[in-house]
């Protein structure tokens, strides 16, 4: 059995507007999505690319995983790098809303979207600098919905 290395790995929940919690695993530049989760604590992470078979089983204790066991390692396709830092950037705006609501959502994009562009050009990825602007750009107008205070009739 060939060991992969990994380099980098992260477990994180994202929250969908209908209230239901997902799953993840970054592990290195791929992203696994939790499709099971056994009563016996074994969660089952599958990559995130359609048709892709890599596949990594995580033992929960509590509610969260702890060791991890690659099924399988192979992946049929090259890594979408330009994805990577549109979630990344997601998850840094969504961050800074949470911690000051009362700050405009507009500058927080601008802000955290001129970061990650400066990020791609000191890596020289000429490709992805012309891609993330125009994948951002259908990220950016769900966070303005996030942003909106509600109140209460009284």
């Amino acid at each position: 059995m060939k060991t992969t290395q990994v380099k980098k790995m992260m477990v994180y929940k994202t929250v969908k507007n209908s209230g239901r919690e997902t799953h993840h695993l970054q592990v290195n530049v791929y992203r696994f999505d939790r499709r099971r989760l056994k009563p016996s604590g074994a969660g089952y992470f599958y990559c995130s690319e359609k048709g892709c078979k890599a596949s990594i089983k995580a033992t929960y204790v509590d509610t969260e995983p702890s060791d991890f066991e690659v099924l399988c390692g192979h992946h049929n396709h090259p890594p979408d790098v330009t994805m990577q830092y549109v979630n990344f950037c997601k998850m840094n705006i969504k961050r800074a809303i949470e911690a000051d609501p009362m700050q405009p959502v507009l500058k927080i994009y601008e802000e955290e979207f001129k970061k990650i562009l400066d990020v791609i050009r000191d890596t020289g990825d000429i490709t992805t600098l012309e891609d993330f602007p125009r994948s951002m750009s259908t990220a950016r107008y769900s966070f303005f919905f996030l942003s909106i205070p509600l109140t209460e009739k009284i």
